[in-house]
C-alpha cells in the first residue's frame, strides 16, 4: 500500500484567507515573481538607453543651442539687406543692426532662377515672386 503524505500544518489558515488579493504558492508564484523581474529589467534597460541616447545627441561644448551659420536677410522697415550669424534658437524676426528694430527676416532663393525674395507671411508654400519662374522649389538663402 503507498503511503500517504501528511498535510501541512498550517494553524493559522484564517488570516490568509481573509488577505485581500491573491495567494500564489509554489511554481506559480515563482513564474510570477520572475516575470516581474523581468519586465521591470527590461524597463530599466529602455531607461538607461533612453539616457545614454540623449547624452550623445547633446553638444560637445554642453550649449544647447547648436553651431551659428549665416543667414541673408532684409529688414521691411528701413530696406537693410545683409548677412546674420544665428543659431536655430533664435527667435523671428531678428534686430536689424541699422534701424534696431526687431523686422530683420531671412530671405528665401529660388533655386531655379536664383531669385532672393522675402516670402508673404501668411503664405503656406512659398512660391517664387519671378513672373516668368513661378516654382516652388524655394529655400532658405544661405549665406555663404
Amino acid at each position: 500500500m503507498p503511503r500517504r503524505r501528511t498535510a501541512l500544518d498550517l494553524t493559522d489558515y484564517r488570516t490568509v484567507i481573509d488577505t485581500s488579493g491573491e495567494v500564489a504558492v509554489g511554481a506559480y508564484a515563482r513564474a510570477q515573481r520572475r516575470r516581474r523581474m523581468v519586465v521591470a529589467g527590461v524597463g530599466l534597460l529602455l531607461t538607461i538607453g533612453a539616457v545614454v541616447v540623449y547624452r550623445s545627441l547633446q553638444p560637445a561644448d554642453g550649449s544647447d543651442h547648436g553651431q551659428p551659420f549665416g543667414v541673408r536677410v532684409r529688414c521691411t522697415a528701413c530696406g537693410y539687406e545683409g548677412e546674420q550669424r544665428i543659431t536655430s534658437s533664435k527667435v523671428l524676426p531678428l534686430a536689424c543692426p541699422s534701424c534696431k528694430a526687431r523686422t530683420c527676416w531671412p530671405l528665401w532663393v529660388c533655386r531655379k532662377c536664383r531669385t532672393t525674395f522675402l516670402p508673404d507671411l501668411g503664405q503656406d508654400k512659398p512660391t517664387c515672386p519671378n513672373p516668368i519662374c513661378h516654382s516652388s522649389e524655394v529655400g532658405s538663402a544661405w549665406a555663404p
